[in-house]
């Protein structure tokens, strides 16, 4: 990614290196980073290596995918993006809905007989003809806008699971109200005060379109978070108005979706130069945390998943990130009130990079219980 443009020799070197540390270490079964891995490599820089190479790759990518299925490792997968919601059932159906885009590209002929092979994937192809990039846009290649990240979800279980079943009604119901959330976030820059009034129409909480989809979504909060990201600076008052309609707005949402909404709104107020709001708000945040860590400390079905993937661990992070930015003591303060030492320490690096002014990408928050694993975006 740090190459200029016209560096072919060096992306070609690069990426032949990819094929073999793939080759040697296998096909990895993490989704959160859907561009991160050797998969995403090939989908981001295809065009940058010739023809040729990029098929193979692909090839090589869907024979991993069969041996992790045969394996009795398939995974159940669900992600839901602005575009709609996507459910696959094996790691090989996963990979497919990911490269088919680029094979059609490549060797039409063979995009097709893998589609004949595979007619499941077929509607949802037709649907989202750009695979996974049309669910959940490679938004560090191409950042969104403000006010225009769509929000994104995802949901794993791993092991003997029936197919997944997807509410059509709940995804149609799903897609009317992001159509609204577009024209709200559209009417925020003509007639911001009509916006906020149109978001607080919207439901403040709506659940998954998936049997195990997560804990589902507040269309209401995500719509005055977009309101508060397009006005910003500029209309800081209503700003500030949008902001604390969507602290009022999650009371009856689930605690995850409440620690995302909450993060994000501190983050905004910092934007806007508001570092009392952003303070208030941030305790707001931290006693989500300390629900969070409730749950994934429960000794009747704790979480098993690593300790630094917990959602509590990650809402605590934010936290601490968010205060760093204006009031160091008060980040402090937070860390010595964490009872889990683990935790606190994992904190503590957090809190270092950010007083360095290390930028750090979102990280995968990570759930395994008696009901199954899932990941989500933090």
């Amino acid at each position: 990614m740090a190459l200029p443009d016209g560096s072919t020799l060096e992306k070609v070197a690069i990426f032949s290196e990819g094929v073999n540390a793939y080759q040697r270490q296998g096909e990895p079964q993490t989704y959160g980073g859907s561009y991160d891995d050797f998969a995403g490599m090939v989908t981001r820089f295809w065009r940058d290596v010739p023809p040729a190479m990029a098929e193979d790759a692909i090839d090589q990518i869907l024979a991993q995918a069969k041996v992790v299925d045969e394996g009795g490792n398939a995974p159940h997968l669900i992600f839901s993006g602005g575009a709609g919601t996507v459910a696959l059932n094996s790691q090989y159906e996963y990979r497919l809905f990911q490269l088919l885009p680029v094979l059609q590209e490549l060797d039409k002929a063979k995009a097709e007989t893998l589609l004949r092979e595979n007619p499941g994937l077929r509607p949802m192809l037709d649907h989202f003809p750009e695979g996974m990039q049309a669910v959940q846009p490679d938004f560090r290649m191409h950042p969104p806008k403000p006010g225009e990240a769509a929000p994104f979800s995802m949901s794993v279980s791993v092991g003997n699971r029936p197919p997944v079943a997807v509410n059509a009604l709940a995804i149609q119901s799903r897609q009317e109200i992001q159509n609204k959330q577009k024209q709200i976030s559209a009417d925020a820059e003509t007639n911001p005060r009509q916006a906020i009034a149109e978001a607080m129409s919207l439901p403040e909480s709506m659940p998954s379109a998936v049997p195990f989809g997560g804990e589902g979504s507040s269309p209401r909060a995500e719509a005055l978070l977009q309101i508060a990201q397009k006005v910003g600076k500029a209309n800081s008052t209503v700003a500030k108005e949008a902001l604390g309609a969507l602290r009022k707005s999650l009371s009856q949402s689930p605690l995850l979706t409440q620690a995302k909404m909450i993060d994000d709104a501190a983050a905004q107020y910092l934007e806007i130069g508001d570092e009392d709001g952003a303070g208030k708000t941030l305790k707001e945040a931290v006693q989500i945390a300390e629900k969070l860590y409730a749950k994934d400390s429960d000794t009747d079905d704790p979480n098993r998943a690593f300790k630094g993937g917990w959602p509590s661990t990650n809402q605590w992070r934010r936290c601490v990130q968010t205060e760093a930015r204006f009031s160091p003591n008060t980040a402090e303060e937070i860390i010595a009130g964490i009872r889990d030492p683990e935790i606190a320490t994992f904190e503590k690096i957090y809190f270092a990079t950010s007083l360095l002014g290390v930028q750090l990408d979102h990280l995968d928050a990570a759930v395994g219980t008696k009901a199954g694993n899932s990941y989500m975006r933090f």
